[in-house]
């Protein structure tokens, strides 16, 4: 038993050729809106990090 070369679908893990990056247009519609609802939750992430270090480092100088 042989299994053909193949590649599984990012947005949805289904077999598909190993010529395609997608399975379907669907898919890489979903893959590309997920991508970018990470990225936008990392920025979002990143801004309240530096926001809570801007505020310690604010109010370390300030007690002294």
């Amino acid at each position: 038993m042989v299994i053909e070369q193949h590649f599984h679908c990012p947005a949805c893990g289904k077999p598909m050729p190993t010529s395609e990056k997608f399975c379907s247009p669907d898919c890489e519609e979903a893959f590309k809106q997920r991508e970018l609802a990470m990225r936008k939750q990392r920025r979002i992430l990143y801004i309240v990090i530096a926001a809570f270090v801007i505020i310690w480092i604010v109010l370390l100088l300030k007690g002294k």
